[in-house]
């Protein structure tokens, strides 16, 4: 009786570091990517659709190059971490 409550014991904390360790890998993992989500208005607050938006990794120079939908929404995803410039344009505006 006595074996089988340490046994138990054991298996109930090997049980428990495993799900402890899978936990930290699932935080880490959340923060190897980024987004960058956004809406492009006019002056007046209408959306721009169909607009080119940039975003550049100040580090690295590696830009992404994206569409704004019809609601003038987009998103980046997924990005590294860091510092970004994001410019955009469409004719018609400055």
């Amino acid at each position: 009786m006595k074996n089988n409550f340490r046994q138990l014991a054991l298996i109930m904390c090997i049980a428990f570091i495993c799900s402890f360790g899978l936990s930290l890998s699932a935080l880490a993992q959340e923060e190897t990517s980024a987004t960058v989500t956004g809406q492009v208005t006019d002056s007046t607050g209408a959306a721009i659709s169909n607009a080119t938006i940039v975003v550049t990794n100040t580090a690295t120079g590696q830009a992404r190059t994206i569409q704004s939908n019809e609601e003038g929404n987009y998103t980046v995803f997924p990005l590294i971490p860091g510092t970004y410039t994001i410019s955009v344009e469409q004719s018609g505006f400055k």
